[in-house]
């Protein structure tokens, strides 16, 4: 088998598998995880973001972005605010009940990335995110 296609294949496994397991914790609280990524990407910056930051963040197009905050908007967790220099830009805020959903969720998720990556060591890690990091920049 080509070398190439096994790396593609185990990285869309891994992909489907954390998708999966968090699929599972995360729908008790009606989120997938890339809303749950947008909401936990806002909470760490603690700033008003543009889309395109979070598609930057993300990894995803500005159109599937753009329903993600869509969706989030309607559950109250995010509000759309007009940038007040420059009227034609978006901003996200993160409301309080989103902050309180992250703080709820996020013992749960730790938990779960924790017990996901404890296969590898801390030096492991620091490769594979090395590893990673390069291949998203290439």
């Amino acid at each position: 088998m080509d070398q190439n296609f096994l790396l593609t294949t185990l990285i869309l496994a891994v992909r489907n598998q954390i998708s999966r397991r968090d699929g599972e914790y995360l729908s008790e609280y009606n989120l997938t995880y890339q809303q749950y990524s947008v909401l936990m990407i806002m909470a760490t910056e603690n700033k008003k973001m543009s889309i395109t930051s979070l598609v930057n963040y993300i990894g995803v197009r500005q159109p599937t972005m753009t329903g993600i905050i869509n969706r989030l908007e309607q559950k109250k967790f995010v509000k759309k605010k007009i940038n007040t220099v420059d009227n034609r830009r978006i901003e996200i805020v993160l409301t309080s009940k989103g902050k309180k959903i992250v703080n709820k969720i996020d013992p749960k998720q730790y938990h779960e990335e924790t017990k996901f990556f404890e296969v590898f060591s801390t030096t492991e890690k620091k490769q594979l995110t090395k590893l990673l990091s390069k291949l998203l920049q290439a």
